[in-house]
């Protein structure tokens, strides 16, 4: 008797069935590994160019979201986290459309708020004042790759950033020639 058979026969292949895609959804990438995965393409973004008039604010994006997911337990709720990688999506949202670096930021604003969406809901601000300017640009959510991303990234029944927004991202920053901008 062959193994197929054999689950066939005993009904465990039925609960197998039944079992896997929850076992499935609840293995999969953790909130933190997501939100990791967000700061690891916001510090590509701000490698690609260090000396852009909104990489200064956007590190220190950076640095908050860093601390911020350091001592979590990765949970829904983490407010610190919510407001540095808010900010840093307006940041992104406001770099004008035209450069080298546009799929990748497209890409990482749709990815932050796909994030953001699993997030419980909290309302600070707390990034705002240290920043040099206010950002309230929509140049890349309003286009239709934004729209695309984020339905991709939304529609897997198992989403987690790790395997569609790290293969989004990376596939981007090779078609735009920015391999050194890859993340691991």
């Amino acid at each position: 008797m062959n193994r197929r058979k054999f689950l066939k026969l005993s009904g465990t292949g039925l609960a197998v069935g039944v079992l896997t895609p929850g076992v499935l959804l609840t293995t999969g990438c953790s909130l933190k590994s997501d939100a990791q995965d967000i700061v690891d393409s916001l510090t590509a973004i701000y490698n690609a160019d260090p000396t852009a008039p909104w990489a200064a604010d956007l590190q220190i994006a950076i640095g908050d979201a860093t601390t911020a997911i350091a001592d979590w337990d990765g949970s829904s709720t983490n407010c610190a986290l919510q407001s540095a990688v808010t900010i840093a999506a307006a940041i992104l949202d406001s770099i004008p459309l035209g450069a080298v670096i546009d799929l990748i930021v497209t890409i990482a604003v749709a990815g932050i708020r796909t994030l953001l969406s699993d997030l419980a809901p909290c309302s600070t601000t707390a990034l705002e004042s240290r920043l040099s300017t206010t950002y309230r640009g929509g140049y890349h959510s309003s286009t239709p790759t934004y729209a695309q991303y984020c339905a991709q990234f939304k529609s897997d029944a198992r989403w987690r950033l790790a395997g569609d927004y790290k293969k989004a991202f990376n596939d981007a920053a090779k078609a735009s020639s920015l391999q050194q901008v890859r993340i691991k």
